[in-house]
């Protein structure tokens, strides 16, 4: 029989009643974070490209969006992916502004591939959103996507399919949320 946590103490080490301080207390965790954080990248990955076999096979995503889609998951670091059709395609990670935050509050897994790279409306082609709720998700343009996240933001219920991916203390149903500027990442 499996047990996935018969051994999660030498895995993630409890924090001793007798730590004194928070840099204590990051010292004993860091080890294990830096495991989880690469294990949950390894298994994002093979989800991503597990979806997209499935919605290759169902017909559900053009060749176009296929190929945009393994030209990043292929080379996810900026500098080392190879044009497609002339252009480099980015990824960039979605947030949030609430009403009364200063800061962005960041969506995690969430994300938007641009088929020729930047956020220019006219000319970053056709966009792809991720999100765990829905998974891939096909726009012409930019400027379509901008509009749908808007509209989806808007709606009390919609919302919450973007609301779950904040953090629970940033999660507040009654306030009012816009998308803030999406930022590249560069791998």
């Amino acid at each position: 029989m499996h047990r996935p946590f018969a051994n999660a103490s030498t895995i993630y080490p409890a924090i001793a009643a007798t730590t004194e301080t928070v840099t204590e207390a990051q010292r004993i965790v860091d080890p294990s974070l830096a495991e989880l954080k690469s294990s949950f990248s390894n298994t994002l990955s093979i989800a991503l490209r597990s979806e997209l076999k499935l919605r290759a096979v169902d017909r559900t995503l053009g060749e176009t969006e296929q190929t945009i889609i393994k030209t990043l998951l292929d080379t996810p670091v900026r500098l080392h992916r190879a044009a497609l059709n002339g252009f480099l395609p980015d990824v960039f990670s979605l947030a949030l502004k609430a009403s009364d935050a200063t800061a962005p509050l960041k969506l995690a897994s969430c994300f938007v591939l641009t088929e020729r790279g930047g956020l220019d409306p006219a000319h970053s082609g056709k966009t792809i959103l991720w999100t765990p709720a829905f998974g891939y998700e096909v726009f012409k343009a930019l400027p379509a996507l901008l509009s749908e996240l808007a509209r989806r933001l808007s709606d009390h219920r919609q919302r919450l399919t973007l609301l779950e991916n904040l953090g629970r203390g940033e999660r507040h149903p009654g306030k009012h949320y816009t998308l803030a500027p999406p930022q590249r990442i560069d791998g």
